[in-house]
């Protein structure tokens, strides 16, 4: 009985502690965005509008108007040398949306803006580059600053390092295109 009592005092005493360990997906998460640090990207916690909201997304069972987002993470690739006439865009997933690429939707409230004077080119060389984007990217942003990959972190694969490479490449395709892109005077 007494081991009974010492077993249950020592569970009282270190429970906490082991409650406060992370998890093997957050340390999995860790390690991923460690990865993207590396890779030279800017990791951020963000939320993104959500297109294809639910009913009970949008308003409360008490009937307040919600502002339907989802939580998301932001990996952020500088651009340096661009100045601010350069193409800006924000794009969000959307399985219905075909303007201005099909399976996205501009963002309601940012525009595009900066394009250059036949944008169908310039929007046609975009969809290149995001062809290979995995589902789990929920949005793309792209300003003279530098693009930006908004997903659902969930690395799927047995080393951060390949996700982070691919998601990398992906950004560093829409940069060139930022550099390259001629800008209407």
């Amino acid at each position: 009985m007494v081991w009974l009592i010492v077993a249950l005092g020592l569970l009282v005493a270190f429970g906490p502690i082991f409650w406060l360990m992370p998890s093997r997906r957050d340390r999995q998460l860790a390690r991923l965005r460690e990865a993207a640090r590396r890779a030279g990207l800017v990791v951020e916690l963000v939320r993104v509008p959500v297109l294809d909201a639910r009913p009970e997304e949008r308003v409360s069972a008490g009937g307040v108007a919600r502002d339907a987002q989802r939580p998301c993470a932001a990996y952020r690739l500088p651009v340096h040398g661009l100045d601010e006439a350069a193409p800006g865009w924000f794009l969000l997933r959307d399985a219905t949306g075909t303007d201005p690429l099909p399976g996205w939707t501009c963002h309601p409230e940012r525009p595009p803006r900066g394009l250059p004077g036949d944008p169908r080119s310039y929007w046609t060389r975009v969809g290149q580059a995001v062809a290979a984007l995995e589902q789990r990217c929920v949005a793309l942003e792209c300003t003279p600053a530098g693009v930006t990959w908004y997903w659902l972190e969930n690395p799927g694969r047995p080393t951060p390092d390949e996700v982070v490479a691919d998601i990398a490449e992906g950004l560093g395709a829409l940069a060139a295109l930022q550099r390259e892109t001629p800008r209407e005077a």
